[in-house]
């Protein structure tokens, strides 16, 4: 989005004006959370205001004004929290005199539940000892680089009491087991030659791999060449 650069520093007020962008969205019944970032901005200073209902300075929910451009809101969501909320980018300091910069606004609400996100926990818990839950993803559209926003919430029993709800933040980074092959054309009778690289274990405990492979068309496979164990099952090496 483009910025132009705010009038008044002096008067709060002047940043309701329509020189300002402002971006508004529903949040449906049982969200959980509302998130805003900034991202690739021109200008030196932009500031970020997130509220609910009137384009007000009464209405602002959360802000962030570091005195740089890497802002970013991230607000728990409530039962009373649906409605109708707004998102607000201030451009405090320009990168020129009376100039308009640029901004990228990312923003996520996050409802309902995709079945991508899970955690594991203890069975029981005795009162007031601390435990440790792990969360885990699986979803095959996100893409390294992406950054995705979801959320748990913890009960003390199935349908119980709620505990509270964990904010949970995945970013997305590269692959880390990439395949090769030898040559870029084959004639029939020839044999390819497949590598299978895996990057070294950066997490501190060890991973197991599964791997699958379709067997590309016209092609078959030679019988050991794998690893132990390895077999096709309707054209994929498993």
């Amino acid at each position: 989005m483009a910025v132009p650069r705010e009038g008044s520093k002096r008067n709060f007020a002047s940043k309701w004006s329509s020189t300002k962008a402002a971006n508004a969205g529903a949040v449906p019944e049982g969200a959980t959370r509302l998130v805003a970032n900034l991202e690739n901005a021109t200008a030196p200073d932009f500031d970020l205001f997130v509220g609910k209902g009137e384009v007000t300075e009464a209405n602002v929910e959360a802000s962030s004004a570091s005195g740089g451009s890497a802002e970013s809101v991230d607000i728990a969501l409530g039962d009373d929290d649906a409605g109708d909320w707004w998102i607000l980018v201030q451009n405090w300091d320009a990168s020129s005199p009376g100039g308009t910069d640029t901004v990228d606004l990312e923003h996520a609400v996050v409802s309902g539940d995709a079945g991508n996100l899970r955690a594991e926990g203890p069975a029981s818990q005795p009162a007031g000892d601390p435990f440790t839950i792990r969360a885990f993803w699986d979803e095959s559209r996100m893409r390294a680089g992406q950054t995705w926003y979801g959320s748990l919430t913890l009960s003390a029993a199935p349908g119980g009491t709620s505990i509270g709800t964990i904010p949970v933040t995945v970013n997305r980074l590269q692959d880390d087991v990439s395949k090769s092959v030898d040559v870029n054309q084959a004639a029939p009778g020839d044999t390819l030659t497949y590598t299978v690289e895996v990057q070294p274990n950066v997490t501190p405990e060890d991973l197991t791999y599964t791997f699958t492979d379709q067997l590309p068309n016209g092609t078959t496979y030679v019988e050991g060449s794998g690893p132990e164990g390895a077999m096709v099952e309707d054209g994929v090496l498993i």
